[in-house]
């Protein structure tokens, strides 16, 4: 969806995961809701295509 992230992983790469969004030092308030627009949209694609709320 053209937003780049990070993935990261803790306790010795096996738990918690996490992603970091690292916008410039310059960024505006408007590029700031696109990101996280984006990374709402993303996320809740990932989860209805991978039925992620019948596991739970």
């Amino acid at each position: 969806m053209g937003l780049i992230i990070y993935s990261r992983r803790t306790r010795d790469g096996v738990e918690g995961d996490h992603i970091m969004v690292c916008p410039p030092l310059i960024v505006i308030e408007a590029h700031l809701d696109e990101i996280t627009e984006t990374l709402d949209a993303a996320l809740t694609r990932l989860v209805d295509d991978l039925a992620l709320m019948e596991m739970v």
